[in-house]
């Protein structure tokens, strides 16, 4: 049965939304990710308020609030009120453990990221994520890594523990998204449009030197995060540097955000993925934490396929482990174990193959 625009459920749903996504860009994701629809084709276009209120009212004119409160969960699980009103439409019922999560301590030591993605080893990274998590480590964490070396499964992993713990997630890619030309004023515009915050006073340069007008973004940021989002904790993810590719002043900006963050921000966290410069002021091991993306080897797959058949509790025998993780490394191109694409493939390839219970034997 419907519920009527005034009634509690409806503008609680409502309100809820209006909190774990302050903007339309994170409400696409909840539409594509959780809903399998885009939001365009979800509702109207308009406001971030309207199109919230449409998309509540077409799920309520469907009779399908539930469908839309468990993919909020989902995709916001850490919200009070979300997980308020999941246990008002699923009464008495805990979300039942996933194969990608069932038997690890933290979402960060997930062998599974969804139904399609896997990730493979990265022990130091995972270590360095739970460190932030728990408060115990610095609030940002610099990935660097040759091309190819699994950057971009990274970015999902901390995607996947973030939404785990709650997190609004803020993802800009550089290389995609700034033109010739930009400076860091379109950087720190886009991070505070996605966080659902006004850039209208961002300084402006005026006759300021660089530095100084950098300087002077950052402060206001930083003021700005701290003053308007105290009740939400934040992710934000950096990609796409370049080296000889991504401006000077661009660099500047970040490095001088990350220790900010790290110093003024304690319910935000900062990836940098891919950042190619070696530790420098003010961006140094006592701001942020450094971990370099090697090469996957045969005792990582051993021990990632073991992990896999812990965490279903099936058994296995090691030396079917070892010559599956053998036959993977014998297909990759060339033998090169820094493609993670086509090794990712790979691994979920031979995944299948020994979980079938006469293989595993």
């Amino acid at each position: 049965m419907p519920v009527d625009s005034s009634d509690n459920i409806f503008v609680s749903l409502v309100e809820a939304l209006k909190g774990v996504y302050p903007s339309q860009h994170d409400l696409e994701l909840l539409a594509g990710l959780g809903l399998g629809a885009s939001l365009d084709h979800l509702t109207p276009p308009g406001t971030l308020e309207y199109r919230i209120f449409k998309l509540v009212e077409r799920y309520d004119a469907e009779a399908k609030v539930p469908k839309l409160v468990h993919a909020v969960h989902s995709h916001r699980p850490g919200d009070p009120k979300v997980r308020a009103l999941f246990a008002r439409f699923f009464p008495g019922s805990v979300p039942v453990p996933t194969e990608a999560t069932q038997g690890a301590a933290s979402p960060f030591d997930c062998y599974r990221l969804g139904e399609d993605t896997l990730f493979l080893d990265r022990k130091e990274l995972r270590k360095a994520l739970r460190a932030i998590e728990s408060g115990s480590g610095r609030n940002v964490l610099v990935i660097t890594g040759r091309r190819g070396s699994g950057k971009t499964f990274t970015c999902r992993l901390l995607q996947h523990g973030a939404n785990q713990h709650g997190y609004q997630i803020v993802v800009v890619n550089l290389r995609e998204e700034l033109l010739p030309g930009d400076g860091p004023d379109v950087l720190a515009r886009s991070l505070l449009r996605q966080m659902g915050l006004s850039v209208n006073e961002l300084p402006a340069q005026g006759q300021e030197s660089a530095t100084r007008w950098i300087l002077n973004i950052v402060h206001w940021m930083v003021g700005l995060i701290r003053n308007a989002q105290s009740n939400k904790k934040w992710w934000l993810v950096i990609d796409g540097f370049e080296r000889d590719v991504t401006p000077e002043e661009v660099r500047l900006l970040v490095t001088h955000l990350a220790a900010k963050i790290d110093l003024s921000l304690p319910n935000v966290r900062l990836g940098l993925l891919g950042y190619d410069e070696p530790p420098a002021p003010p961006l140094t091991p006592a701001r942020a934490r450094f971990e370099k993306l090697g090469r996957i080897n045969q005792s990582d797959i051993e021990e990632f396929f073991a992990q896999a058949f812990q965490e279903r509790g099936q058994p296995v025998s090691p030396d079917i482990l070892k010559v599956a993780s053998e036959r993977v490394l014998q297909k990759l191109p060339q033998g090169d174990p820094d493609d993670m694409r086509i090794l990712h493939d790979l691994v979920q390839e031979a995944l299948q193959l020994l979980f079938t219970p006469e293989v595993a034997k």
